[in-house]
């Protein structure tokens, strides 16, 4: 299976070295050079939410804020992952309604979120009760994400320990946003 995967990506490869625009543009720039085909990401996101069809992805914007690759996941109906207005900015600037982003900084400022909340961003992710509180007092539309962490011990660079809550302290945050009356509206 390996082998037929690595076979099939040479291939590819070769096909978009073989292009004669890809040619020039190497002749031109040299390398590394960084070719993005929109094509392959609507594809690739097409698949995705045929794997995952109970799931609503959020593209994080910070892999790669190219103006086309927002264009091609809004039209395909995608939501995003913004964590600075600047992001939300770019994301409105492309007429993607603030109803289809979240919000998920690990650490935001009440500035950040009114700025946020003003655009029409209703969701926040939290991880933490620092966070929470930021949100006491919230417009009754404001909706929170609970944010767990997923330690991987084995992983390169094991985020767990920065993002996220722990999952016997994520009951506890979900309970107490309910008690303030802060809609909880699932996991991030």
């Amino acid at each position: 299976m390996i082998d037929r995967f690595r076979a099939r990506r040479h291939s590819e490869l070769g096909a978009l070295l073989d292009r004669p625009e890809v040619i020039e543009a190497l002749a031109e720039f040299g390398t590394p050079l960084l070719f993005l085909d929109v094509d392959r990401v609507r594809l690739q996101y097409r698949r995705l939410a045929r794997a995952l069809p109970e799931v609503r992805m959020h593209y994080a914007l910070k892999a790669l804020a190219e103006p086309e690759v927002i264009d091609a996941l809004r039209d395909e109906g995608g939501c995003f992952d913004v964590a600075s207005l600047e992001e939300l900015d770019a994301v409105n600037s492309r007429g993607v309604s603030a109803r289809r982003v979240i919000y998920t900084h690990p650490i935001k400022t009440p500035a950040e979120i009114d700025g946020a909340y003003a655009k029409g961003v209703r969701t926040f992710v939290i991880d933490n009760l620092s966070e929470l509180a930021k949100f006491a007092g919230c417009e009754p539309d404001v909706r929170l994400l609970v944010r767990p962490s997923y330690p991987h011990p084995g992983a390169g660079c094991d985020l767990s320990s920065k993002f996220g809550v722990d999952a016997a302290r994520a009951g506890a945050l979900v309970e107490r946003a309910l008690h303030q009356h802060i809609s909880v509206a699932g996991f991030s």
